[in-house]
């Protein structure tokens, strides 16, 4: 058995030809000429032969001929007839435009609803939906007189243009005219429609009536999850692919289906902007433990295709969590059994090609409200050991100023994390030079609930980053915890909660809550609304460069724009934020951030973000800190990775 592979079958692109039902106009002519009328007959079945055939340069020749004769004997209907046949030959030899210009003539009010069917067929292969719904609207004020594969073509238009109230609602017409199993792509749009609409409930209904009834139609309902599940609508596609398998081979079948859908759900297309519409709905968003769920199960099916086909799954869901000595010894096994295993060999290239090295190097400049100036400068590395070890080190130097007092200092990091399927463990001891302490260490536990939430432990010694406090050598015992959580396919909520006791026995305490919805991709542009919110206090004031309390409020709108071609992105972010010092009163921050991504060969990159701040009803402290009117940041970096 082939493996399965992840791809997107929209319904909405199925091109129905072979439903166009052309009729055959009676030719009712009050002949007065037997002779000439016989000609025309005979002329009209040697056409139809020759469309059988598939000799359409014949059947035009012999069609034309039967036209001229109708002509010369006044015989409209059979003129009609002729030009409707003509029709309906070149739409299903893949030549629209010249069906419609042939139909055009009849375009008007009491236009043969067939013909005007064939006319809205042609103009929809033709590329120009909207003059097809134009037509539409402007001519069929009645949808009974309508034929159905007329009505299915308009709905189809709809469908593909978005315009989802109009499909569906074609779609209910036809179903009340006809049995749901005699127009079984008719019901499979009024569910694809419901979907688009949000009516998940009624869409999943709508989808079981058509689910078993052949393996054709289960494999649209299953390129349909296919198209949902590359949105993040992973709830929707799972209870799709749950209505697909009348026997309990053919529902493991679509399980591994669905499982592998699942796993391969990042793997690029053919289509940039596909590519681009899937990586901003999901985000970061993986769905690894559903998946390694469902391929054990299926590991032990009594099917070996089946089983073989997870297992190899099963690796490449774990070569795409990062576990590479898993996937590794997994695929090495069974090569070892089959050295030509198709499947096997496929996630092979795969793991050849995953990058297991990345290099960055990054430059920081940052001017804040209260005076704090701050430069830094490094490099940063990260290079998979083996066992589902990677082992990172980082260099970096700072420059922190505020006022008249400065500190300057080197920072080296060596670290190690360790991936597991439920998350990672990770450990880095730094080292400091030019400050009053010389070490420092990081401890990191990160644990995945499931593919939703996720919750990150840390626990460390570093330097307290104002530039008074490593003049004067102050250092930090830090906790943290973090939680995140995917809500819906859109938004995201994250929040943090950070304490730490000063070296000089100050108390310091954070919290966080940040909020992200995504509004929408379109074309080549995405558009996200953000929230954040957060809380600083020391327990004592004391006397570095912050305030002893501060809040901060921000709402901002983002967009970025994608031009794959050339391997650039730009995202805008317009922001108002609010913020407050000790007990001074609010001041009102308004900013913007640009950033820009250029993408190279061997997996290259090079990002540059600039943010600029204004600052508003600043009002002086009572230790007469001077506040800034604006403030700006610069981040520059340059990525490497093989």
């Amino acid at each position: 058995m082939s493996s399965y592979t992840n791809k997107i079958s929209l319904l909405a692109g199925l091109m129905l030809v072979e439903s166009i039902c052309m009729p055959v106009y009676a030719s009712a002519v009050n002949d007065e000429n037997g002779e000439a009328f016989q000609n025309m007959d005979s002329l009209n079945r040697l056409g139809q032969e020759a469309i059988k055939r598939q000799d359409y340069a014949e059947a035009e020749n012999y069609f034309r001929r039967a036209r001229e004769e109708a002509e010369r004997n006044g015989s409209r209907d059979f003129i009609k007839e002729m030009d409707a046949r003509r029709a309906a030959m070149y739409i299903n030899s893949n030549e629209p435009s010249r069906a419609e210009i042939i139909l055009a003539p009849y375009l008007g009010r009491g236009m043969d609803m067939y013909m005007l069917s064939d006319y809205l067929m042609a103009l929809r292969f033709n590329n120009k939906p909207e003059e097809a719904m134009a037509v539409f609207e402007r001519y069929v004020t009645d949808w009974s007189s309508m034929p159905v594969y007329g009505l299915q073509n308009a709905g189809d238009i709809y469908l593909r243009q978005k315009r989802y109230e109009k499909a569906r609602d074609i779609y209910l017409h036809i179903l009340t005219r006809e049995k749901a199993e005699d127009v079984p792509f008719v019901q499979l749009g009024y569910a694809y429609a419901l979907a688009r609409l949000g009516h998940y409930k009624e869409a999943v209904s709508a989808y079981g009536k058509m689910a078993n009834v052949s393996q054709r139609l289960n494999n649209v309902i299953a390129g349909d999850g296919d198209a949902f599940l590359s949105e993040g609508r992973v709830g929707f596609a799972r209870r799709l692919y749950g209505l697909l398998g009348a026997t309990e081979s053919e529902r493991e079948e679509y399980q591994l289906r669905y499982a592998l859908a699942l796993v391969n759900v990042g793997k690029d297309y053919d289509n940039d902007a596909l590519n681009f519409r899937r990586d901003e709905l999901l985000g970061d968003r993986n769905f690894y433990h559903e998946a390694e769920g469902i391929l054990r199960r299926l590991e032990k099916s009594s099917n070996p295709d089946i089983a073989h086909d997870a297992e190899v799954g099963r690796y490449a869901n774990r070569l795409h969590k990062g576990l590479l000595a898993d996937s590794r010894r997994g695929l090495k096994k069974l090569l070892e059994a089959d050295a030509g295993d198709a499947a096997a060999l496929a996630v092979k290239s795969e793991y050849e090609r995953n990058p297991q090295h990345e290099l960055k190097t990054f430059y920081r400049e940052s001017l804040d409200d209260d005076n704090n100036r701050e430069r830094s400068a490094g490099a940063a590395y990260e290079s998979y050991w083996g066992n589902n070890f990677y082992v990172s080190r980082e260099v970096s130097r700072f420059w922190l100023r505020n006022g008249e007092t400065k500190a300057v200092y080197w920072q080296s990091a060596s670290g190690l994390r360790r991936q597991f399927d439920w998350g990672s463990v990770y450990g880095e001891l730094t080292r400091y030079s030019g400050t009053g302490k010389k070490y420092g260490f990081r401890a990191e536990l990160e644990y995945e609930f499931n593919d939703l939430t996720k919750l990150s432990l840390e626990v460390g010694r570093r330097m307290h980053r104002h530039a008074a406090a490593v003049a004067e050598g102050v250092s930090e015992n830090y906790r943290s915890v973090r939680l995140s959580h995917i809500l819906t396919p859109r938004l995201t909520v994250e929040g943090s909660y950070e304490w730490a006791r000063l070296s000089d026995d100050n108390k310091f305490r954070s919290y966080s809550a940040d909020v992200e919805y995504l509004l929408q991709v379109r074309h080549n542009f995405r558009d996200k609304l953000r929230a954040e919110y957060s809380k600083e206090k020391y327990a004592e004031d004391r006397a570095y460069d912050s305030p002893w309390r501060r809040d901060d409020y921000s709402v901002g709108f983002a967009r970025k724009w994608d031009f794959s071609k050339i391997q650039t992105s730009w995202e805008l972010t317009t922001g108002l934020g609010w913020s407050r010092d000790n007990d001074e009163k609010t001041s009102f921050a308004p900013g913007m951030r640009l950033e820009y991504t250029k993408g190279f060969a061997d997996n290259q990159s090079l990002v540059v973000g600039v943010t600029l701040v204004r600052y508003f009803n600043k009002e002086e402290s009572d230790d007469e800190r001077k506040h800034r009117k604006s403030g700006y940041a610069l981040d520059i970096s340059y990525n490497w990775g093989w």
